[in-house]
This record gives C-alpha cells, sequence and structure tokens, in this order.
C-alpha cells in the first residue's frame, strides 16, 4: 500500500464535502464522486506499483469519511441546501437522532463508493497496461 499516495488522494474528500455544501443535487454528487474516482484510477495506475484495488478502495473509504465530517460539521447549511435530506428526516422515528441516521447513511454509502473507487483503479490499472503493452 502506498499510504502517503492514500491520504493525499483522500483529500479530494475535502473538496467533495465542499461543493455538496454548496446548493448542487445529490446527483451531480455522484457525478462528482464519479469524476474523483476516475481521477484516482488513473493517479493510482500510475504511482503504485501493486495492490490497486486496495488502494482505490482505501482511498474512497478516507475520501468520503473526510467529506462525511465536512457535511456534519456544517450540517445546517447541508441541510438547507438539500430539502430531500430534510424530508428523509421527517419520516423517522420521533426521537431518533437525524445526524445518526445521516451518519448511518453515509457510512453504508462510504463503502460502496469505496467498493466503486477499488474497482476503478483496479480496472484502469488493467487497461493502462495493456496500452501500453500494445504500443
Amino acid at each position: 500500500m502506498k499510504w502517503l499516495l492514500v491520504l493525499l488522494l483522500s483529500l479530494s474528500g475535502i473538496a467533495v464535502g465542499y461543493f455538496t455544501l454548496l446548493h448542487i443535487s445529490l446527483r451531480m454528487e455522484q457525478l462528482l464522486w464519479l469524476l474523483v474516482f476516475l481521477t484516482n484510477g488513473f493517479i493510482i495506475s500510475r504511482f503504485a506499483e501493486e495492490k490497486h484495488f486496495a488502494n482505490g478502495f482505501m482511498v474512497g473509504w478516507l475520501a468520503c469519511i473526510i467529506s462525511m465530517v465536512v457535511h456534519l460539521l456544517f450540517y445546517s447549511r447541508y441541510l438547507s441546501n438539500h430539502p430531500e435530506i430534510v424530508l428523509v428526516n421527517s419520516k423517522l422515528e420521533p426521537g431518533f437522532d437525524p445526524r445518526k441516521a445521516f451518519v448511518i447513511i453515509e457510512l453504508t454509502k462510504s463503502f460502496f463508493y469505496s467498493l466503486s473507487g477499488g474497482i476503478f483503479a483496479m480496472m484502469i490499472n488493467a487497461g493502462v497496461k495493456k496500452f501500453y503493452e500494445n504500443r
């Protein structure tokens, strides 16, 4: 594992977290994550000699956790720009803390995003290797 590379690439979670505080939809957030994972996949392919899936998974996991922390630090602003989250919160059981539900949902989402990050890194590495072998 290239831990320095993982830590540096996971800082993209700060950018995603910040941009989602602005008024962008959840669909745009997903497209932003796709762009991040594609970019990270190419960078991991270039700088990690092995364990591309593990590097991509850890980058995705840490980036999503960082993004979640940004959302929690500015939770009221996040809610003001995402009325669909407020609607989900209104359907929770009375007395259940919406922040806890948010953390549970974000951690679940983070796991699947991390899998995507690992798969992208692995697939991009295979494609890049094949491209350079054919030259």
